[in-house]
């Protein structure tokens, strides 16, 4: 690989987090979105964020 490609791969790495991160989020019961003082709809607008955004 070349050392520009080298340098994208934390990039691509963060951008998996995110869709994992959302991925998780979109699965938890409500009880625990409610421990996490999270409602149905904090959890929408944030499953809706394309990939890349934080």
């Amino acid at each position: 690989m070349t050392h520009s490609a080298l340098g994208f791969l934390p990039l691509l790495a963060r951008w998996r987090e995110n869709a994992q991160g959302r991925s998780r989020l979109a699965r938890l019961p409500e009880g625990a979105l409610k421990d996490l003082g999270l409602s149905k709809a904090d959890v929408w607008a944030e499953v809706q964020k394309p990939f890349w955004k934080e």
